[in-house]
């Protein structure tokens, strides 16, 4: 038997599109659309048949729509699919997708490994002859935001010989608290991956062991996906099964030959470093939105995509954390005129987020960047200008970064459930000068109620 007949390859291809909505139930109706392709290659005409992708399939099948949240009508399965039909499949989703759109991609089958890179072989696919695999450029090059690709997170699973052939390497993962793990996660759910998770590097994997139903990295893999109850992304699950996998086919094959899982980026295709998460049914991470001041009709411009709110009951103290990306106010573009004054007007951007309870003597940390001649409103109290920094000697712009504000807010100003924080421009005349309102990032607010 040919050394790689007796394996498997299950490739996931994950794809997220994470943009200023709840992720809540993994299925809410009109923004979060969870997709997911799953091939399993079993039956081959002219490479050795494999015993468990169809069992690897629907396993993951189940676990996504039961334990996950997933709409079965959004669940794709095929099973013995031809090079066509693979790449067809991927390309169908190409054109599909949107940014509130996330794409689940598994395969399970043969992969080969030339000279110019690593493939999924077709089920017609012959021994010697490329022509009816798909090789790991085709599938990037689908998968890459330039090429129309909008959804926002992708990961690639691979259980597959040579699977590790398409990476170039991770990061590492750091231990945090859970406090400090949620606002990480926020933040990685905000940003746009390309990342791959694969069963093995570029050395062959096991197909099963005695008389399993599925692949040694399936089994883990669902296994835990199936008895996870937090929100999890694809890096940790990669650090949970890692072991496991590697001792299980250290016991069947040796220390030479037993497979380790890898995880790293699909570089060049729009990774932003962001990462997929898996969102349990009943776990959310609470996301509030930029969303533009309904008095002002000036279109606007935002370059972030989500702010993140995890609210924290209250009881003597409460914090709630919002984590965003830069987003834009407007410019100002004031042509230089001998002594002619002009005001800033534009668009102001509105947070939303909950207070469970009542807060008392409130403080606001709000550490904002990159924005001049801005007014900060809470719940339409207007307070000081959010920043205002003069040049320093020599200095050719202002240096408007890490300015943290620490504010004592009256008693009244917040209240029990929905509030809001917006920044404005302040409106105020200023001397002639060229300048523009540069992106203005709230990176943490912290309401205290002591």
């Amino acid at each position: 038997m040919n050394a790689c007949a007796r394996f498997i390859s299950p490739v996931i291809v994950i794809l997220w599109a994470l943009v200023g909505v709840s992720v809540s139930n993994a299925q809410d109706a009109g923004t979060n659309r969870y997709f997911a392709l799953l091939i399993g290659n079993q039956n081959y005409k002219h490479w050795d048949k494999l015993s468990t992708p169809h069992k690897d399939v629907d396993d993951l099948a189940e676990v996504l729509e039961q334990h996950y949240g997933y709409d079965p009508d959004r669940i794709q399965v095929l099973k013995d699919a031809t090079r066509d039909q693979m790449f067809e499949a991927l390309e169908e989703l190409q054109h599909k997708l949107t940014e509130k759109d996330k794409l689940l991609v598994y395969y399970a089958g043969h992969g080969a490994l030339k000279k110019d890179g690593g493939y999924w072989v077709g089920i017609d696919g012959q021994k010697n002859r490329t022509s009816k695999w798909l090789h790991y450029r085709r599938i990037s090059d689908l998968l890459d935001v330039r090429n129309g690709m909008k959804a926002k997170h992708v990961l690639v699973i691979a259980d597959s010989c040579y699977a590790g052939a398409v990476l170039r390497g991770g990061d590492e993962e750091a231990d945090r608290s859970e406090q400090s793990r949620m606002a990480w996660l926020r933040k990685m759910d905000g940003l746009r991956s390309r990342k791959a998770f694969t069963s093995g590097g570029t050395e062959p994997v096991l197909d099963s062991v005695g008389s399993g139903d599925n692949s040694v990295f399936a089994l883990e893999l669902v296994d835990y996906l199936r008895n996870n109850r937090d929100v999890l992304d694809a890096h940790s699950l990669h650090s949970q099964i890692e072991k496991e996998v590697h001792e299980r086919a250290f016991k069947s094959v040796g220390e030479t030959e037993a497979q380790a899982p890898k995880f790293g980026t699909l570089h060049g295709i729009g990774d932003q470093g962001g990462e997929f998460l898996f969102v349990p049914k009943g776990k959310s991470i609470l996301t509030a939105s930029v969303a533009r001041d309904p008095s002002i009709r000036k279109k606007i411009r935002r370059r972030g995509d989500t702010d993140s709110v995890e609210e924290i009951k209250l009881n003597k103290r409460q914090i709630v954390y919002t984590s965003t990306g830069p987003f834009h106010l407007g410019d100002e573009n004031i042509e230089k005129r001998s002594k002619k004054w002009a005001k800033l007007t534009g668009p102001c951007h509105a947070l939303d987020f909950n207070l469970s309870g009542t807060p008392r003597e409130v403080e606001l940390y709000l550490e904002a960047y990159g924005a001049e001649n801005t007014i900060l409103h809470v719940n339409d109290h207007p307070f000081h200008a959010a920043i205002t920094q003069r040049n320093k000697p020599n200095q050719r712009r202002p240096n408007y970064w890490s300015k943290t504000l620490k504010m004592r807010l009256p008693n009244d100003v917040m209240t029990t459930g929905t509030n809001r924080i917006r920044i404005c421009a302040d409106d105020v005349p200023h001397p002639e000068h060229d300048g523009d309102i540069d992106d203005f990032q709230i990176r943490n607010i912290q309401v205290v109620s002591n």
